[in-house]
């Protein structure tokens, strides 16, 4: 069961760190600092291909992790009594 909730930790964890790219990826937009439609500046495109790396490593992660949590429950849950017959 501690592992089940290790990974359900970690799955947080990795969404917090989707999130976390998908606002760095937006923000030069979002706080103003470059116009919709004007050209990318360094800053730009530094930050947006940060926060697309970032979101999709965690993205990756977070898929592994939950693969993992769902195949741990399954191995950790009480065989029901429909399989018994």
């Amino acid at each position: 069961m501690i592992a089940v909730r290790r990974s359900l930790l970690l799955i947080v964890l990795a969404g917090l760190g989707t999130l976390a790219g998908i606002w760095i990826a937006i923000s030069p937009w979002a706080l103003g600092l470059t116009r919709v439609g004007a050209g990318w500046s360094a800053l730009t495109s530094g930050s947006f291909w940060s926060g697309v790396v970032l979101a999709a490593g965690s993205l990756t992660c977070l898929a592994a992790l939950s693969t993992t949590a769902v195949r741990t429950a399954l191995r950790l849950a009480p065989p029901s009594e429909d399989a018994a017959e």
